[in-house]
């Protein structure tokens, strides 16, 4: 409530990012805390979207439940790849009337978003291409942290 409070005084506002994802540690907004910013007045002017696909999760129950929330919930739906390795991007995406940022900031006021989605990754592909690129990408961490200390 406190960021989304603090994200509308400076004049912008909220999409929940893959909310009810769980697994991994992961911390997302619940199907509660979005409800109780919706009642609220003040908040519910600025939490206007919801991430409804996100291709890479590896919660894809997340994806549904997001879903009904935002049906139910009147919000604007929209689609990420959530990439973290590049072969994931554009797996998902937001799609809305026009193509210039006004158009799309109308859209999600208005609700008028659709998501495309392309296949999602399972856990296996997830994990195992970050994996992939995390330890192809180790030498230069590594490098970087000798050179800071240098």
């Amino acid at each position: 409530m406190e960021t989304i409070s603090q994200v509308g005084d400076q004049g912008g506002f909220c999409a929940a990012p893959h909310p009810m994802a769980r697994g991994m540690g992961m911390k997302s907004l619940s199907a509660f805390s979005i409800r109780q910013a919706l009642r609220n007045q003040d908040t519910a002017r600025i939490l206007i979207g919801i991430e409804t696909y996100n291709a890479t999760t590896l919660d894809r129950e997340g994806n549904q439940a997001a879903r009904i929330l935002a049906e139910r919930s009147n919000m604007a739906q929209t689609g990420s790849s959530d990439a973290h390795v590049l072969e994931a991007i554009g797996l998902g995406a937001t799609i809305f009337p026009g193509s210039s940022i006004t158009e799309f900031v109308a859209a999600l006021w208005t609700g008028t978003t659709q998501v495309r989605k392309e296949p999602e990754w399972g856990a296996t592909q997830v994990l195992g291409k970050w994996a992939a690129h995390y330890l192809l990408s180790a030498p230069a961490h590594i490098n970087a942290a000798l050179v800071q200390r240098a």
